[in-house]
């Protein structure tokens, strides 16, 4: 397995100094501190989380790319179409998912650092146009349907937090009348976790602390990976 010795203070650091100050100017003079403490050290945690969420599914893995075709999302905004106009992000995002799915198109796990906060996220981030029968037949069928209502009570119990729905409008050709019918309005579906940042963040626990979090949410992984 690869070493990962956790994020650092700089991390953090890096993170909180680019949300008060959002502009080039700053990002350039903390530039080698972004390489070595964010992306350095996402690589990292990437390579040692691609070996342990094999435990839940051989099919999930990372990628240590850094030009946003991998686990890591790229720093910069596209503001073309945005009226805020600043030109980083302020948090470190970083996507696992399986690999039969190109990346964003299938169901995977997600970790979002944005001090000072720490969420974890398991599901899909939206259904893809040419998934979503599929995934309307899933919650429609009277045993998946009810299967993923089952899923939804238990982590809720856990605590996590769910997706919400997305349109307004009923699909048609669904005859649901239990609660799968509000299911049917979403365009997407996962858990999430939104803590504190742990201790765990500054030392290599952070790889369990984050798998023990994300085999709870795995079931929403599962029914998604069946039916898409």
């Amino acid at each position: 397995m690869t070493q990962f010795d956790g994020f650092t203070q700089e991390t953090l650091q890096f993170l909180t100094a680019i949300k008060d100050n959002n502009n080039k100017q700053s990002f350039e003079k903390n530039k080698s501190i972004f390489k070595e403490e964010v992306q350095h050290k996402s690589q990292d945690f990437v390579m040692a989380m691609d070996d342990a969420l094999k435990s839940i599914s051989p099919e999930l893995g990372g990628d240590v790319r850094l030009n946003g075709s991998g686990s890591i999302f790229r720093i910069y905004r596209d503001v073309r179409f945005s009226k805020d106009k600043t030109p980083y992000k302020t948090h470190l995002g970083i996507l696992f998912w399986d690999k039969r799915f190109k990346k964003m198109s299938g169901p995977g796990f997600y970790f979002h650092l944005e001090p000072p906060k720490l969420s974890l996220y398991c599901g899909v981030y939206e259904i893809p146009r040419d998934k979503m029968s599929d995934f309307r037949d899933g919650i429609a069928d009277n045993k998946s349907g009810k299967q993923l209502l089952g899923i939804i009570d238990k982590g809720e119990k856990m605590g996590f937090e769910t997706s919400e729905p997305h349109y307004k409008r009923f699909p048609i050709g669904y005859d649901v009348e239990d609660e799968r019918k509000t299911l049917l309005l979403h365009n997407t579906l996962f858990f999430k976790k939104t803590t504190v940042i742990p201790n765990e963040i500054f030392s290599e626990n952070l790889i369990d602390y984050t798998l023990k979090v994300w085999e709870k949410m795995a079931p929403v992984y599962f029914w998604l990976k069946n039916i898409m």
